[in-house]
C-alpha cells in the first residue's frame, strides 16, 4: 500500500483503473495525502458492469484509523447514471478538515459486478 498525494494544481489522482468489483464487496484505496488542497476536492468516475456502486470518503486525523465521518459521496452509481446516461459521472466532496482520506467503494446491488475507473482533483 502507498500513500497517494493530491496537490494543488497537479490535476488528477488516479484512484483505480478497471478495478473490478464483486457483487456485494467493496473496497477500500490506499491512503491519499490532501494536505495541500487548499480549495476544492472533487472526484470523477466511470461505472461499466450491470451492479450498482456507492462511494464512500473515509477521514483520518492521524494517517492510520480512517473514520466514516462525512456524506457519501455518491450513491446508486451504474453504467447508466451520469449527465450522458453512460457511468461516467463526478461529484464535489466535502469532507471533515483531515490531512488524510481514502475511498470506499461498495457494490450496492448484490447480485452484479461493476468495473471502476476513479480519479480525485483537486486545487
Amino acid at each position: 500500500m502507498s500513500l497517494k498525494h493530491v496537490k494543488k494544481g497537479i490535476g488528477a489522482v488516479r484512484v483505480w483503473s478497471l478495478e473490478a468489483l464483486a457483487a456485494g464487496q467493496n473496497m477500500l484505496s490506499d491512503p491519499i495525502d490532501i494536505r495541500s488542497i487548499d480549495g476544492y476536492l472533487a472526484a470523477g468516475w466511470t461505472i461499466t458492469g450491470t451492479g450498482t456502486a456507492r462511494f464512500e470518503i473515509l477521514s483520518s486525523f492521524d494517517g492510520t484509523s480512517f473514520l466514516d465521518l462525512s456524506a457519501n459521496i455518491a450513491d446508486g452509481q451504474t453504467a447508466t447514471t451520469g449527465p450522458d446516461a453512460n457511468g461516467k459521472n463526478g461529484s464535489s466532496i466535502v469532507t471533515v478538515p483531515a490531512p488524510f482520506i481514502k475511498i470506499r467503494a461498495t457494490e450496492t446491488g448484490g447480485a452484479n459486478a461493476v468495473t471502476i475507473t476513479f480519479h480525485l482533483y483537486g486545487n
